[in-house]
């Protein structure tokens, strides 16, 4: 049935292609990416010309493991740690402690938050990529000592060691950048919008680099390091029925090259934006899948539970983070951040050939181990590693208990839980019934706390998913329709599969930890580098009352939600606009609707969203209708009625645009 399927899927895939011109990347710009299927895609590996031996294939992660297998180091991003475990002995080691989260008026946030790892080929000196301060840091891998420190860019999200110095993508600035032993850059190149995984091929000639919330990934020549060509991701094409697995994909949090092969493996998720509301649902929204580049092969999912229809993966996995392959390439490991379990995938045609679940909250990070007979997942939000035994037939084992690595935990427990609530999709906790078949969690729409640029057919109209960086403020949803965050329990029954009840004993103060969470412990995203001088002009504009932006988006997070009303009650004023951005005609306009009390709302009335951490929060509108803020300010304001800005000069232009990717 599984080759049936994959064959299945071969109608209605994007040609997987490339560009050979330099992806061209500028603020508040989307490079385009072809897909023209006659392209080279130049993923074959030659012969290494550098005077020095060609490194091993890798790609950092969240979890890096020294080459003799004996020491792990594990980013925990949330409590500004790279936590250290000796694998041998199954004991935590003396972490490598990079900062302390600040707790300034009562929020939670790291201030380092540390994502991803890399070894030198030897396993002596380490590197570590550090989102929030925008750092990297190299280390002596034997007593953790700090070699060198230095902020390189705007959210470093991934760094990979190569040829004594390192790759960086800086996933706020939408580029590239390499940096030598002593941290000073190197080389850098654009890339699409918020990069994110990094992987080297074997001959350490390419690296691949994929876009978090989009379909492209990059091909850089590392030596001089220069874009070569844009892959897009193939889409999925609807195939009859809206629980087969579709849609545009979005998440490539990792990707590998499979060993002795021209094949990159990308995992990520499709979302399949044509389901529209009511049936929209857990099994019709979201489906795990891997994408290969480079070989013609369909991309590997799985299905809903149709009787007669497997997918590749006969189990869900929500989440799709990491990946892991044996060293011949014959087997692959495969974790679900949200979904808590893990599959092993057969290299050579994809077919899910292990399962293994329940393997601790937040899973982020595998790595492999003896030859590829052992896999250890690190599960963040539990604080552990967990070993599992990988047969040669590709059946998975627990191997013993889980090791605890993180001996004390700096983040409040109500937060943490808080944490868990959002990211999991393990239903198997049956006191927290937040979906059915380990499908949706809340991360799986906010990506990585954030957006997942994608629009979705809700019985009010289209509506984009918002970002919750930075934590949320006022009203909730697009026509102010709720109060508290705690008011997702809507959500969470009606599309997510669960049965949440917000007056049980046990599930109320669930929702509490939520909101608690997401108000007060999702950082703010690190903003992009700007001209000083542009800014400033770009502020004044924003505040020059012949423009009026600042009417409707004052103070510090720029919004009037709940103004007048700081109570947030539906019952009382809830203050809405008109802005012009309607969608009135075409096969799924805004509608009137009510709000959870049952009080009536127009179709075109809309909340003023907060302007925090624009710059990553595209696209923008209430319909994701603008893709950029230059288009939110021009060609979306049709008879200026979200801002003034028609008498505007296109270097006034440029610089609101400044001043809003700097908020």
């Amino acid at each position: 049935m599984a080759h049936a399927y994959r064959a299945s899927l071969v109608v209605g895939l994007l040609g997987l292609g490339c560009s050979a011109e330099p992806a061209q990347s500028t603020p508040d710009a989307r490079p385009e990416v072809s897909t023209d299927a006659a392209a080279d895609t130049r993923m074959d590996t030659g012969t290494d010309t550098g005077p020095e031996p060609p490194p091993p294939a890798a790609h950092p992660g969240a979890l890096a493991v020294t080459p003799d297998g004996r020491l792990a180091f594990a980013a925990d991003p949330s409590t500004d740690q790279v936590l250290v475990v000796d694998l041998v002995a199954r004991e935590a080691r003396t972490p490598l402690v990079l900062g302390a989260p600040s707790t300034e008026g009562g929020r939670y946030d790291p201030t380092v938050a540390p994502r991803a790892v890399s070894l030198d080929p030897d396993g002596a000196v380490g590197w570590v990529a550090c989102e929030r301060s925008g750092e990297v840091v190299r280390f002596a891998v034997s007593d953790r000592r700090v070699l060198g420190r230095r902020r390189v860019c705007a959210g470093a999200v991934s760094v990979l060691a190569h040829r004594g110095g390192a790759v960086v993508a800086c996933g706020a600035e939408a580029r590239v950048l390499s940096v030598d032993a002593a941290l000073m850059e190197t080389g850098s190149v654009p890339v699409p919008d918020g990069p994110r995984a990094l992987a080297r091929s074997a001959d350490g000639s390419t690296l691949a680099v994929t876009q978090l919330r989009g379909p492209t990934v990059t091909l850089l020549d590392l030596d001089p390091l220069r874009v070569r060509a844009s892959l897009a991701l193939p889409e999925v094409a609807p195939r009859g029925h809206p629980a087969l697995a579709h849609g545009a994909p979005r998440g490539a949090f990792d990707a590998v090259w499979r060993p002795n092969t021209r094949a990159l493996w990308v995992p990520h998720t499709l979302f399949a934006t044509d389901t529209a509301a009511p049936a929209l649902s857990f099994e019709t929204t979201l489906f795990p899948a891997v994408a290969i580049l480079g070989e013609a092969r369909p991309t590997l999912s799985t299905d809903a539970r149709l009787q007669g229809v497997d997918g590749a993966f006969r189990h869900v996995l929500s989440g799709a983070r990491a990946l892991a392959f044996t060293p011949d390439g014959a087997l692959a490991v495969l974790v679900g951040h949200n979904s808590e379990n893990a599959l092993c995938l057969d290299g050579a045609t994809g077919d899910e050939r292990g399962f293994v679940e329940d393997l601790g909250a937040l899973l982020d990070g595998v790595a492999l181990t003896d030859g590829g007979t052992r896999a250890w997942v690190w599960a963040r939000g539990s604080g552990w590693l967990q070993a599992l035994r990988v047969r040669p037939d590709g059946a998975l084992e627990l191997d013993r208990g889980p090791v605890p690595v993180r001996a004390t935990d700096p983040m409040p427990a109500a937060l943490r839980e808080g944490q868990w609530v959002f990211h999991t999709a393990n239903d198997r906790y049956q006191q927290f019934p937040i979906t059915v078949n380990h499908w949706i969690a809340c991360e799986s729409c906010h990506l990585d706390e954030g957006t997942s640029a994608v629009t979705l057919r809700l019985p009010q109209g289209p509506r984009d998913v918002p970002s919750l960086h930075g934590g949320v403020d006022g009203f909730l949803l697009r026509t102010a329709t709720r109060e508290r965050v705690q008011d997702f329990w809507r959500t969470i029954n009606d599309e997510q599969g669960g049965t949440f009840r917000p007056d049980d004993v046990i599930l109320g103060p669930l929702l509490v930890r939520l909101e608690e969470y997401v108000t007060l412990a999702i950082p703010a995203p690190p903003a992009p580098p700007v001209d000083p001088s542009l800014t400033a002009r770009g502020r004044a504009l924003f505040e020059d009352p012949s423009v009026g932006c600042a009417g409707c988006h004052p103070g510090p997070r720029g919004t009037d939600s709940g103004d007048g009303n700081p109570s947030r009650s539906l019952a009382g004023t809830v203050l809405l606009h008109d802005v012009g951005t309607c969608v009135l005609d075409g096969p799924w306009p805004d509608r009137p609707h009510a709000d959870s009390t049952r009080r009536a709302r127009s179709g075109c009335a809309f909340d003023t969203p907060a302007l925090v951490g624009l710059a990553s929060s595209a696209p923008y509108l209430h319909d994701g209708s603008a893709p950029t803020l230059r288009e939110l300010l021009t060609t979306r304001n049709v008879g200026d009625r979200h801002g003034r800005t028609a008498h505007l000069t296109a270097e006034d232009i440029d610089a609101l645009v400044a001043h809003l990717r700097a908020r």
